[in-house]
Parts: C-alpha cells; sequence; structure tokens
C-alpha cells in the first residue's frame, strides 16, 4: 500500500475524497432498493440473508473509502503523522456535534447531500490542479453527484407496517412534518384517523371530540383534539386513568416529566 501511494498522497486522497462524495449518496439510494424484510427473516432465512448481506456491501463502500483516506493521511511523513491523527480525533468529535446541528436546521435528505458536498469540498481542495486528468475527472464526479441529487430525489424510507403509510393509504392527509436529531414528526388529520386514549372503554356513551394523531418516526405519540371546554374531556372520565380518581374523595396530582 505505501510503495503504490508513495510521493502522491495528495493525489490520492484528492481521489479518494470525491470518490466518498461520489459513493455516499449512491449508496444509501441503492440501499433504499434492497428488499430486506427482517420479520420475514426466519420464515425466509435464505433470500433474507441474501438481501441482508447485499446491504451490507453497499454500505461498506463508503465506509471503506473514508478509512482509507485516513490510512493514507497517516503514510505521511513520520513527524507529520501525529498532526493528522489529532486532526482525525478531533474532526470525529466535530462531526457528531455538527450532526446533530445540522439535522436540527435541514432535513436529512439535505443535510445528507451537505455531507456529500463537504467531503466532494475537501477533494477539491487536495485536488493537484496542474494535473489535466485529475481535473476533468473530479469535476465530472461532481457533475454526477449533482444529478444524483436532482435527478433522484431521495427520503428516508417508512416501512410499510408502521402507522403513518397505513393511515397515508387509507386516505390521510399529513397537515405538518418536521424532523430533527431526534427523529421526525408526522401531523396527520381526517376522517380515516381514530385515536383513544390507553385503557378506553368500549361502552363509553361520551363523543371523542375531532382530532388530529401525532406520529414520531411512523408510530403514535398522541392524539391533539379539538375542545372548547372541559365538557369535551368528559371521555376521559371512561378511562382506567380515571379510576383512582373515583376511589378517592379528594385526590391530589403530582405531575412528573411535564417538560416546557
Amino acid at each position: 500500500g505505501r510503495r503504490l501511494v508513495a510521493g502522491r498522497q495528495r493525489g490520492v486522497l484528492a481521489a479518494l475524497a470525491v470518490a466518498l462524495a461520489l459513493a455516499m449518496p449512491l449508496a444509501i439510494r441503492a440501499a433504499g432498493i434492497v428488499p430486506l424484510n427482517v420479520q420475514f427473516f426466519l420464515g425466509d432465512r435464505l433470500r433474507q440473508s441474501g438481501h441482508l448481506l447485499l446491504l451490507e456491501l453497499i454500505l461498506v463502500v463508503p465506509l471503506m473509502l473514508a478509512g482509507a483516506a485516513v490510512g493514507v493521511a497517516l503514510m505521511d511523513d513520520p513527524e507529520r503523522i501525529a498532526g493528522h491523527y489529532a486532526a482525525n480525533l478531533l474532526g470525529s468529535g466535530a462531526g457528531a456535534a455538527a450532526g446533530v446541528v445540522l439535522l436540527g436546521a435541514l432535513t436529512v435528505p439535505q443535510a445528507a447531500a451537505v455531507l456529500a458536498a463537504g467531503a466532494y469540498l475537501a477533494g477539491l481542495i487536495l485536488l493537484p490542479w496542474r494535473r489535466a486528468g485529475a481535473v476533468i475527472a473530479a469535476l465530472a464526479c461532481g457533475v454526477a453527484l449533482a444529478g444524483v441529487e436532482i435527478l433522484l430525489p431521495w427520503t428516508p424510507p417508512v416501512s410499510q407496517y408502521k402507522t403513518l403509510p397505513l393511515l397515508s393509504r387509507a386516505g390521510a392527509e399529513t397537515i405538518h412534518r418536521d424532523s430533527g436529531a431526534l427523529g421526525r414528526i408526522d401531523v396527520l388529520s381526517g376522517d380515516v384517523v381514530h385515536d383513544v386514549p390507553a385503557g378506553f372503554s368500549l361502552v363509553c356513551p361520551e363523543p371523542i371530540p375531532p382530532h388530529v394523531l401525532i406520529l414520531l418516526d411512523g408510530e403514535p405519540l398522541g392524539a391533539v383534539y379539538a375542545t372548547r371546554s372541559a365538557g369535551d374531556f368528559a371521555f376521559l372520565d371512561h378511562t382506567t386513568w380515571a379510576l383512582p380518581y373515583r376511589l378517592l374523595k379528594a385526590p391530589s396530582v403530582l405531575i412528573l416529566g411535564a417538560g416546557g
């Protein structure tokens, strides 16, 4: 390995960075095509094992390119290796913090595009601009990267067995969507949206107010009811939660974790 990159570390690093920039968006799009379904793993071991292996092979490509870039950097002159290693550790820590910030300001597809653009920019910084072939190859990869982002838009897939796609197919309307470092929130509305609290009585005579459903990462988090007065919450008296209030004459309540 050292003989192959001796005297050409800068050019090899540039090539690896540009290749990484193109491999990241291609890998996540290719991974979404693999029909892996872990729920069928026990009954369809052979096929699902093949899908799992294919998925791992796809996702290992950008990982190997990034690891190779670190390895090539550490093949530099001995007096520079300590600085390269320290920069790698610092970059790893800063990257983790920057990822949280990015996911707070951008969607997941936008954050992924920013990461790919960052790798491509690093490749351009290291590019030996005096070599016409290297410049043409880097520009071609840049055009390909832009083409992938524009012509092949990507969104994180949601399992077909989660509540979000089931209600969406039934006609529910997504009235709000947001995402961050902790997950993705969808708010659904429509005639097919029906949600009641846990422990709700099946013989409750009180009407349930109109409501929207909040989902976290595709699964129900809770409902928000459209109420005009305290009387609209009468249906909550027919849940197991209301039992302590029936057993005590003057109950007091301590609310934990209400937040703000």
